[in-house]
């Protein structure tokens, strides 16, 4: 079938219309041969590799790098077993130039609960590509940083990263994760961090960066609210635009204390930013659901963020927002209170 009575732009639009449709992208590329670009760019925008069998059936298929579709890709995730097997099967070197010659214009990388063990020997597990872009998001949920951490501050073209997003578990994922910001500090727009630490998590930088958004996701803990306050990325220069906070509150009737250490230390270390949002959710149900509040926790909630606005006005800090999302039990949803 041919498409040469179409403009090649209303071609290009119609398929670009399939995007999310895989099963008809791919039967466009049986049906007209000048469509397979253009499909294969939406089919394989994003890659993503279950296991270290699924990478070498892609090197039988596509044998060829000039002809494979790898440099359509722009997002790789890497799930656990394929960085499990990796550790497992296969020899570092062999695996890193397979991997390093297959994706050239990588934006984003994922690499999630990967296990690797502290004393291994193929303890770097990936190296990502030598040579693509890395301007998107780079998300790393597992149980130590280190290992492609030390690979990407040395890839010879530098990452760009626009957001980071990294789960941190010890003093060492910290350390890795201030570097990661310190080599993207002229493009990084967003940090978001799932503490699993718990300890003074600061990020001391010795570049002045400018953030839209800093997210802390802080998991279950007895005394969570004792290091809310220590948590912040800071430097000299530094302006940030908005920080959200997710504290899980593992006893609902604690929460007056909870925010009360919170207002304690807040205007001391929180002073930089434009807009804060707080979230508190109940324990094991994090980013799911909200502290139900009694008609009493509510009236302390709005009677301390109200406390606030008198010390804020006196700091003259004018630009500051503070919000307290919960949910109480007459209604759907109520924000507590917004000051500005």
């Amino acid at each position: 079938m041919s498409s040469s009575h179409l403009l090649p732009e209303i071609s290009d639009y119609i398929v670009d219309l399939l995007h999310n449709e895989p099963g008809t992208l791919q039967r466009c590329c049986l049906v007209c041969k000048s469509w397979i670009p253009r499909a294969r760019k939406h089919l394989f925008h994003k890659v993503s590799f279950l296991s270290l069998e699924n990478l070498e059936a892609w090197k039988d298929i596509f044998p060829d790098p000039v002809d494979s579709p790898a440099h359509y890709a722009r997002f790789l995730h890497i799930m656990p077993a394929f960085c499990t097997s990796v550790v497992h099967k296969s020899s570092l070197p062999q695996f890193q130039k397979r991997l390093v010659c297959s994706f050239p214009l990588l934006e984003d990388l994922e690499a999630a609960s990967c296990k690797f063990s502290k004393n291994d020997d193929n303890d770097a597990a990936f190296r990502p590509p030598t040579s693509p872009p890395l301007t998107g998001t780079l998300e790393l949920r597992m149980n130590r940083l280190e290992s492609i951490t030390h690979q990407l501050l040395e890839l010879p073209g530098g990452v760009r990263f626009r957001k980071l997003v990294c789960t941190w578990n010890c003093e060492d994922d910290i350390r890795w994760v201030r570097a990661l910001v310190e080599k993207c500090v002229d493009t990084l727009e967003c940090i978001e961090i799932v503490d699993m630490y718990l300890g003074n998590a600061s990020i001391n930088l010795s570049k002045a960066i400018r953030l839209k958004e800093v997210i802390f996701v802080l998991e279950e803990t007895e005394d969570v609210w004792t290091t809310v306050a220590l948590k912040t990325i800071t430097s000299k220069h530094t302006q940030f635009k908005k920080v959200s906070i997710f504290i899980p509150v593992v006893d609902p009737a604690l929460l007056g204390e909870a925010i009360g250490f919170f207002g304690k230390t807040f205007l001391d270390r929180w002073m930089d930013f434009d807009r804060v949002l707080v979230q508190l959710w109940e324990s094991h149900a994090i980013h799911t659901q909200a502290i139900y509040l009694t008609e009493q926790q509510e009236k302390e909630a709005r009677d301390f963020i109200g406390s606030l606005l008198p010390e804020m006005t006196r700091r003259g800090i004018v630009k500051m927002v503070l919000e307290l999302d919960v949910v109480v039990p007459w209604r759907e949803s109520a924000m507590v209170s917004t000051l500005s």
